[in-house]
């Protein structure tokens, strides 16, 4: 059976609310059955600092709710199971799957988000000089800004509906500092996009040691192998981090 806590309320203030925390009605609850009724759990999503308020996702209906006082009022309490810790009585965020802040996306930078291939290859582009730079005859020049420009409108309309939906993390298998260069380069507004809502770019090699001569006498498959694998562990490793912060993860 879930009860709520019988800790004092002076245990139970704001901080004892944590991200994923599993809770239930308490003393204070003047907001009838929300919450699907006594006894009903729900899972702290969120907390609000300033308004000492906070937004609890309930298990029975679905449905979230932001106003749950945590100052002089105690709207909620922790819950507890008879016999079980509350360390274990915080059970799995599963439910949650859809919710951002249990959603976590990787995009790959070169040739999905960033035409890499185009512009050093099929274009055959300095990429350390800057589009309005390179020397092209003018009309050529204009239709590949006008490329990278409609590329670039897209990208960032990708980027911003990702954020709405959960953590955004860019990954490469190029050195330092190569996606901050060709946006500052060829994608400007994806770069500016990138710095203002600090979405963090992984560099897969730098958390790898890479044996370069080994890799160059490989064959062909067993290259692309290898660095499909650096690429993998350092995706596994992020995933790692951002799902080991949440209960029965």
């Amino acid at each position: 059976a879930i009860a709520a806590s019988t800790a004092s309320s002076s245990e139970q203030d704001f901080s004892a609310f944590v991200h994923s925390s599993i809770v239930v009605r308490g003393c204070d609850w003047k907001w009838g059955n929300e919450d699907g009724g006594a006894g009903k759990t729900g899972t702290v999503v969120t907390n609000n600092e300033s308004t000492k308020t906070v937004t609890v996702r309930w298990e029975s209906s679905g449905k979230t709710f932001d106003h749950y006082r945590c100052n002089s009022k105690i709207d909620l309490a922790l819950a507890t199971a008879s016999g079980v810790s509350l360390r274990f009585c915080r059970k799995s965020t599963k439910h949650l799957f859809a919710d951002p802040s249990q959603t976590f996306l990787v995009f790959d930078w070169d040739d999905t988000l960033f035409p890499t291939t185009y512009v050093r290859e099929d274009l055959d582009l300095c990429w350390q000089t800057p589009m309005k730079k390179q020397p092209l005859p003018s009309r050529e020049k204009n239709e590949i800004l006008l490329n990278l420009q409609r590329c670039s409108d897209r990208c960032c309309s990708l980027l911003e509906d990702a954020c709405k939906s959960g953590k955004v993390v860019l990954v490469t298998l190029a050195r330092s500092p190569w996606v901050t260069t060709s946006c500052d380069n060829f994608y400007p507004a994806v770069g500016e996009f990138i710095k203002r809502t600090g979405i963090p770019v992984i560099y897969a090699q730098e958390s790898e040691e890479v044996d370069y001569d080994k890799v160059a006498m490989s064959s062909s498959f067993d290259v692309k192998k290898h660095w499909a694998q650096v690429k993998g562990r350092a995706i596994a490793k992020l995933l790692q981090e951002f799902y080991s912060q949440y209960a029965g993860q």
